[in-house]
């Protein structure tokens, strides 16, 4: 069976904005959301917020508008929702496999990626250290974020990994062995999350989505 070694973390690249920025609930809750958009479109289409945390990715990344795709949310959120699927995972891993997994070992091409949120009812966590896992093998019928979410909460249980919670209103790079994971909110308030990714074959569609998810751990959790 495949081995597999990850170096997690995270780097904060500081904050987006010289001087205090927050952004109200009203602001981020009429933000637009995008789903594989480009810069110039989402610069184009977007509100303050899509403008900043871009303007921020371009300006102290170097990276070029034509080389980025971004995704953005925003969540209005209670007390143990998610903002994602819970668990621990990478992002943007070609999904190639026969079976419809990443392929951590043979990937199609590795991307790297800068991400801010603002609203701090969920912050998003990191794991930090080194991480071995055995690869899932193709066709077991096993979900690889199911089994590896497992083995990395025994890491962390065990101290052999740290958790760290990003910062507020801070552009955060991370590549595509970062491990981390959406946190349950902890109490009620708007969240944005904006992440510009570079490096990836996935197709830009620049759609602009109307609606978005929140996860619970039990389905009755808040009603």
């Amino acid at each position: 069976m495949t081995r597999l070694t990850f170096y997690s973390g995270l780097l904060d690249c500081g904050p987006i904005h010289k001087g205090p920025l927050v952004f109200d609930a009203d602001v981020i809750k009429n933000e637009p959301m995008f789903f594989s958009a480009d810069a110039r479109y989402a610069f184009a289409h977007g509100g303050p917020i899509t403008s900043v945390f871009l303007d921020a990715v371009l300006r102290k990344c170097g990276a070029r508008p034509e080389d980025v795709i971004i995704d953005t949310r925003s969540h209005m959120l209670m007390p143990g929702w998610y903002p994602c699927i819970p668990g621990w995972h990478l992002d943007d891993v070609p999904r190639t496999r026969l079976d419809g997994q990443p392929d951590h070992a043979n990937p199609a091409y590795r991307a790297r990626h800068y991400m801010a949120i603002f609203g701090d009812a969920s912050r998003t966590e990191f794991a930090q250290g080194k991480i071995e896992l055995e690869d899932v093998p193709e066709g077991s019928g096993k979900v690889v974020y199911g089994e590896w979410h497992r083995d990395i909460e025994a890491l962390v249980e065990n101290g052999a990994v740290q958790v760290e919670a990003v910062r507020e209103g801070h552009l955060i790079a991370f590549d595509w062995q970062d491990f981390h994971r959406g946190a349950p909110a902890t109490k009620d308030g708007w969240r944005w999350f904006g992440r510009a990714t570079v490096g990836s074959k996935r197709k830009v569609t620049n759609e602009i989505r109307k609606q978005v998810q929140v996860y619970m751990p039990a389905p009755n959790a808040g009603w």
